[in-house]
């Protein structure tokens, strides 16, 4: 009984891992290399779009024509300071300056606007939705400690697993074998 509980719960156990495993290898990819051109996902590192965004979040942005937004949009955009950086804030105005359309736009929890506006060449996609907490998985996995909990010991626990279940049918098939020889020899010869 014990046994049979044990099987249960380790065939859930990994279960459960296999989704995890599939889920990060599938997240590293799109973090990575980006297959699909027109969507990415990021990771959100700072406080300033909560409550919408929580700090730890994925997001997956979507490239949209600038002239397609509207205000209250969430926009992903090339920060004025680093071009490494991407920005995920609310657009809160749309505005014309000197014949140019400029972006105004807001972290949810800063008091103020942002200093820089932004231009529609720097809108890098408007936000289709957020994971909560997703990239501090996204963190982890490329971490050497958190690659080998998510990626390596899953793959050994299905080694292991399929290991076992080749052993179990060998002994069944021994089990079989055995019995079959044993009905064929005579009452007398059959071992008790």
């Amino acid at each position: 009984m014990v046994k049979k509980k044990f099987k249960k719960a380790l065939g859930i156990f990994q279960a459960l891992l296999t989704i995890i495993l599939v889920l990060a290898v599938l997240l590293l990819v799109f973090t990575a290399f980006n297959p699909m051109k027109n969507y990415r996902f990021l990771r959100v590192m700072s406080v300033s779009m909560e409550p919408a965004i929580k700090t730890g979040a994925v997001v997956l942005t979507k490239k949209v024509a600038p002239e397609s937004l509207q205000e209250n949009d969430i926009i992903t955009f090339g920060s004025a300071e680093d071009p490494n950086l991407s920005i995920t804030h609310r657009l809160v105005k749309i505005e014309e300056k000197e014949g140019e359309t400029v972006f105004k736009t807001r972290g949810d929890a800063n008091n103020s606007e942002d200093i820089n506006e932004v231009s529609p060449a720097d809108v890098q996609g408007k936000v289709i939705f957020s994971i909560p907490l997703l990239g501090y998985l996204a963190v982890f996995i490329k971490e050497p400690l958190g690659f080998g909990l998510l990626v390596i010991l899953p793959a050994i626990l299905i080694i292991i697993s399929e290991i076992l279940n080749i052993k179990k049918a060998i002994e069944e098939e021994v089990e079989k074998k055995y019995a079959k020889e044993n009905l064929k020899k005579s009452p007398d010869e059959k071992i008790t």
